[in-house]
């Protein structure tokens, strides 16, 4: 992500009016900001004056609206606006996959699976090299519940790329809910290595070696709450039924804007979603509840 920023910042500063390395820029943001490497009101505010700079520049090309309709779904949380941005991205151009897997996110992350799902599949469809849009693709059938699809579409874009951490977390997250749980740990922690945390990925097979899925589960989330990634740890106590540890945390992601736009569909919380503070919060971030 630093890397990307660089390189959009170079083109910009040689070509202050190039819409299109601004919306590249306020994407970084905005998947910086969801993922949690960056946060607060000045991350908020530099993807926000970001986009708007590449839509002034250019009105006219899909990526100035892609990039609007990304931040204002994943960080704004401003979904009617994300839904009208992407829909002129794709009057701009029909065939752009990047629009088309943007729009799967906004379809699916506010419950409507099916459009969701239609739209990674064309994602793919017009570009069917794309791991991005295969691990896509794979983690939406997987928030559909449908895991024989999720399985194949995750391992189609390990075929593209044995590396892609999306793909082998949906992995992950397909066994964990066909309680396959050494499957689902294999998958974890071999994205725990492909990230350079060896010792990490081998502490972690030992927990749960010893003290089984959830003594994994548990070191899981205090190393991810110790690094600041409350959603994970989130994620991870509501799977134990722990539901107060579970809402503490994810109140911490709220603020933070963290990941958490996907609550309303990620299995990981099925445990909580009864909970009076599980409706509250999807009133919050507005969400249908």
């Amino acid at each position: 992500m630093k890397a990307a920023a660089e390189s959009f910042d170079k083109a910009v500063a040689r070509d202050p009016n190039y819409a299109a390395a601004y919306a590249g820029l306020a994407d970084v943001y905005a998947i910086q900001g969801y993922m949690g490497f960056v946060s607060g009101p000045e991350q908020l505010d530099k993807a926000r004056s970001t986009a708007r700079r590449a839509l002034e520049l250019d009105s006219q090309i899909p990526e100035s609206h892609t990039a609007l309709a990304n931040l204002d779904f994943s960080y704004f949380w401003n979904f009617p606006e994300a839904e009208r941005e992407i829909q002129k991205a794709l009057a701009l151009d029909p065939n752009s996959a990047y629009a088309h897997e943007v729009s799967c996110w906004i379809k699916a992350g506010t419950g409507k699976i099916q459009e969701g799902l239609a739209e990674c599949r064309r994602a793919v469809e017009l570009d069917p090299l794309s791991v991005v849009n295969t691990a896509a693709l794979a983690a939406e059938y997987y928030f559909a519940r449908d895991y024989t699809h999720a399985i194949e579409l995750a391992n189609k874009a390990l075929e593209i790329d044995p590396k892609s951490p999306v793909a082998l977390n949906t992995l992950g997250d397909v066994y964990e809910q066909m309680g396959d749980y050494k499957q689902a740990v294999e998958k974890w922690t071999k994205v725990e290595q492909l990230n350079g945390h060896e010792a990490r990925a081998k502490e972690l097979r030992q927990v749960f070696e010893k003290a089984g899925y959830s003594g994994y589960l548990r070191k899981d989330a205090k190393d991810s709450q110790a690094e600041g990634d409350n959603y994970v740890a989130a994620e991870d106590y509501a799977m134990l039924g722990e539901k107060d540890a579970a809402f503490s945390a994810l109140e911490k992601a709220f603020v933070s804007r963290e990941g958490i736009v996907d609550i309303y569909v990620k299995p990981r919380f099925d445990n909580i979603r009864s909970d009076p503070r599980y409706t509250d919060l999807l009133r919050r971030i507005g969400l249908p509840q």
